[in-house]
């Protein structure tokens, strides 16, 4: 909205806002909601909690058995995310306590695991002969994703921006190079309903 100057100097300088802070007990509180909000969810759409070979740390991405270990080659794509979610927070809400940062971050995280475990997008990565009969990821695999997210904002956190963005590109390479969809290949399949 354009003003004159003169107008603007009567006006109240505007005012960034940011959350209350809490105690550590109340970000807690927080944080439990979301992740427990989010295990309901997929408990709700039918995601098991270990893979039917029982707990494994590291597992294999695509087939029946994809995304079912805590960790597998697609958890890298969340800590890119974490690390974009970082950057994104700190340009844009930078004067917010720290800890509702990283709430932000996990509600974040939690959001895309539940969007990624929607039966009809779920359905979608089946469509690609690559995923075999993925239906989506287990409890702990889930679990897992959302904390990578948070490594990767971690990780980001205590980079420089051009460090946290060469680290971005590397780990990005080195999973399209090894025939994974990277973050930016994952994507473009979901937005381009190619998936």
């Amino acid at each position: 909205m354009f003003l004159p100057a003169a107008v603007k100097r009567l006006l109240p300088a505007r005012r960034k806002r940011s959350p209350p802070p809490l105690s550590a007990a109340g970000y807690g509180a927080v944080a439990a909601v979301l992740v427990g909000g989010l295990f309901l969810l997929l408990v709700a759409y039918g995601r098991p909690l270990l893979p039917e070979t029982g707990f494994a740390l590291f597992g294999p991405s695509a087939g029946s058995s994809g995304s079912s270990a805590l960790f597998d080659w697609y958890t890298t794509l969340h800590v890119i995310y974490g690390m974009g979610l970082r950057v994104l927070l700190w340009r844009t809400s930078a004067h917010w306590p720290k800890p509702w940062l990283v709430i932000v971050a996990l509600a974040a995280a939690v959001l895309w695991e539940a969007v990624e475990n929607m039966p009809a997008i779920a359905a979608a990565f089946t469509l690609d002969q690559a995923a075999g009969d993925y239906g989506g990821d287990t409890l702990l695999n889930a679990f897992g994703d959302v904390t990578a997210a948070l490594a990767g904002y971690g990780l980001a956190a205590r980079l420089p921006f051009g460090a946290t963005l060469a680290a971005a590109a590397v780990v990005e390479g080195v999973m399209m190079a090894i025939g994974f969809d990277g973050l930016i290949g994952a994507t473009w399949k979901v937005l381009a309903g190619a998936a």
